[in-house]
């Protein structure tokens, strides 16, 4: 049975702004196992020599953007005016 640890943590914040309203978020995420420990240990999570498919559905990683032994920072704000136009805003990069 899988007993390692990824990691993701976000932040989030929400308000009201000229008759409209805002959303922003920070989020981090890494797909190496045990990643608190230093070093973290690599080649578990995604693949492994017992689960040779890993997280994955017709060769595509799924839970997380990117693949195995990585790590993501993404960013985004949403802003809604008083009108009910939507402007979104996000990026990420990965390691």
């Amino acid at each position: 049975m899988p007993s390692k640890y990824l990691g993701l943590i976000g932040v989030e914040a929400w308000g009201a702004l000229a008759g409209g309203s805002w959303r922003t978020h920070v989020e981090y995420a890494d797909t190496a196992c045990d990643f608190l420990k230093s070093p973290p240990e690599f080649g578990c999570a995604y693949t492994s020599s017992i689960y040779t498919s890993g997280y994955r559905y017709r060769g595509r990683q799924s839970a997380t953007s990117t693949d195995a032994d990585g790590e993501v920072i993404g960013i985004g704000a949403v802003l809604v005016d008083s009108s009910g136009r939507r402007w979104e805003y996000s990026v990420a990069t990965s390691s």
